[in-house]
């Protein structure tokens, strides 16, 4: 091995040393451009095709007997970082369809979320319903999610 070329007159050669304290600071200096740039392709991609929809839900209980009322609360968001920030989603139509074991319908609505991109689906399970898990399916244009819930004799 050789030695380095050395600069020709009237070039200069600079050499930064990379010390782990300045690599912290070029670190920390380099993160807020890349989360401003991810934010931004975040919040103007909706301009440039459908945006990708993220669908929770929750019940009020895990189990229920027949003509007990289950209450389905939704939220429905887009995330910016991942999950690390949810942006609510107002406005959106979400469809609702709830099957008991054999696979039959047994509730069916739609609604349309608030401006805190929440909505909530109330129905009463019928006195005749026969026990095991029963399935949750929620859609919205750009997303969906299911889950179920359990009826017990």
């Amino acid at each position: 091995m050789g030695q380095p070329a050395s600069p020709s007159p009237g070039e200069r050669e600079i050499v930064i040393e990379l010390t782990p304290k300045r690599l912290f600071i070029l670190i920390l200096l380099a993160i807020p451009l890349v989360l401003i740039a991810y934010v931004g392709f975040e919040l103007f991609s909706a301009y440039y095709g459908p945006r990708s929809l993220s669908i929770e839900f929750s019940l009020d209980r895990e189990t229920y007997r027949p003509g007990d009322e289950v209450t389905v609360r939704v939220s429905v968001g887009t995330g910016v970082l991942g999950r690390l920030i949810r942006i609510p989603a107002a406005g959106v139509a979400v469809a609702i369809e709830v099957r008991n074991p054999g696979g039959d319908v047994v509730y069916v609505d739609q609604g349309e979320t608030n401006a805190a991109g929440n909505l909530e689906f109330r129905f009463k399970i019928l006195r005749e319903a026969g026990a095991g898990e029963y399935s949750i399916y929620l859609a919205c244009t750009g997303g969906s999610r299911s889950g179920g819930f359990r009826v017990e004799p």
